[in-house]
């Protein structure tokens, strides 16, 4: 399904190592033909052009130099561009953890209160007992006191 949508695009791979999607938008105003550039870069992107452009752009395009030293910038970059997207996901699993946590420490209650509710009206008979006391310890492994969220 990636590979039918990527077809649909022109990739080039830039030799200074600029990157960005540019979507050309056509439109046909009354009586003229309209294109529009959409650039749209992550901001470790936009970061990296910016210095390009300041350091290199457009009077030292052949300054080897240059090019390498901004090359291993753009190197940096992406992989700044990386560790977010691994925090972002690192974020979201922390959150799926926190939720299953909550859920489980709810059940352990919900359990709990039948356990009480069973003592207290003396139908409590040694079997559900023990199938009580077998559910919670099942679930306690799974909880984390300790863990919270900030």
């Amino acid at each position: 399904d990636n590979e039918k949508r990527l077809d649909k695009f022109d990739i080039k791979e830039h030799p200074a190592g600029y990157r960005s999607w540019h979507y050309l938008i056509e439109s046909t105003i009354p009586e003229e033909d309209f294109v529009a550039e959409v650039q749209v870069r992550t901001i470790f992107e936009e970061g990296w052009s910016e210095i390009d452009h300041q350091l290199r752009y457009p009077y030292d395009l052949d300054n080897s130099l240059l090019q390498d030293q901004l090359l291993v910038l753009n190197r940096v970059a992406g992989s700044a561009d990386e560790m977010a997207n691994a925090i972002r996901e690192t974020q979201l699993g922390l959150d799926k953890l926190i939720n299953e946590n909550e859920a489980y420490k709810a059940k352990i209650k919900q359990l709990s209160k039948k356990l009480d509710k069973a003592l207290k009206d003396k139908s409590l008979n040694e079997d559900l007992a023990k199938e009580l006391l077998e559910k919670i310890d099942e679930l306690k492994p799974n909880v984390t006191e300790h863990f919270h969220k900030k």
